[in-house]
């Protein structure tokens, strides 16, 4: 029984490994997905108005 006890430890373990190797790896796919399309956005510009985009217009 204590050898079942011990396999059973070891493959908790194992999956726990795994499991923190899987979410590393997709952390970094995220980051990297996230800084190339930071990348790939243009600056933004000024706004084509007078006001520069200094106020806005709302109306309810």
């Amino acid at each position: 029984m204590m050898l079942g006890a011990e396999l059973s430890s070891i493959r908790q373990s194992i999956g726990i490994g795994l499991l923190k190797s899987a979410q590393a790896t997709q952390v970094a796919q995220a980051t990297a997905l996230i800084e190339s399309m930071a990348q790939a956005q243009p600056a933004p510009s000024a706004a084509p108005h007078p006001t520069l985009g200094t106020k806005l217009d709302v109306s309810v």
